[in-house]
């Protein structure tokens, strides 16, 4: 399929599965993605032991907190559990354009996925403060993720016309399929993003 043939050239890119984002088309796109990316690495390594998938997601400032968890708690099982390393930008190295912190997953395929699905999953469950500001908007974020993607792979999930980024939205019946404005990446930045989430 076109979209899973543009999900599949984006290596380390930031894309894995299960997300659990209220959809099952969601889970089943960003797992094939898994899939394709473990078959090219195999056959550009020859060995399957050298597979080692990269992503790379990013959450706004407010939801690290709880995902790092008190004194490391929650990152630290995650590591744990799921065998992964697991890094997160600072506070206030935010990517460009929004005010997201980078999560960075390496591992096994298997191990990355249940990573990021636990990580997800913090995010969507916690509980956001009364007085919390602009809390609609914060709670339709939380049941999206931001994929950080090479930046020349931008045009490839546009098309010609937007014709791609149409395509995937309606295969996988996604909510959002936004790619990154260029205009808000530095000219020399060799990234971009794309925020995905699915209907409830």
């Amino acid at each position: 399929h076109l979209s899973l043939m543009c999900l599949g050239s984006l290596r380390g890119s930031g894309v894995t599965s299960t997300f659990r984002l209220q959809t099952q088309q969601l889970q089943r796109a960003l797992s094939e993605y898994v899939d394709q990316e473990a078959t090219q690495q195999v056959a550009e390594n020859e060995s399957a032991d050298d597979v080692v998938s990269r992503v790379k997601i990013s959450f706004p400032y407010w939801a690290i907190p709880t995902v790092i968890g008190m004194r490391g708690e929650n990152i630290n099982k995650i590591t744990s559990d799921s065998e992964t390393f697991i890094q997160i930008s600072k506070f206030k190295e935010y990517f460009p354009g929004y005010k997201d912190q980078v999560i960075l997953i390496e591992g096994e395929n298997e191990n990355v996925v249940e990573a990021v699905h636990k990580i997800v999953d913090l995010v969507r469950n916690m509980e956001l403060p009364e007085n919390f500001e602009f809390v609609d908007r914060a709670k339709r974020r939380q049941n999206g993720v931001r994929l950080i993607i090479p930046r020349t792979l931008s045009g490839t999930f546009i098309g010609n016309g937007g014709e791609v980024q149409r395509q995937i939205r309606e295969q996988f019946s996604l909510d959002m399929f936004n790619i990154q404005k260029r205009e808000t990446l530095p000219e020399d930045f060799n990234e971009s993003s794309i925020y995905i989430s699915g209907e409830e």
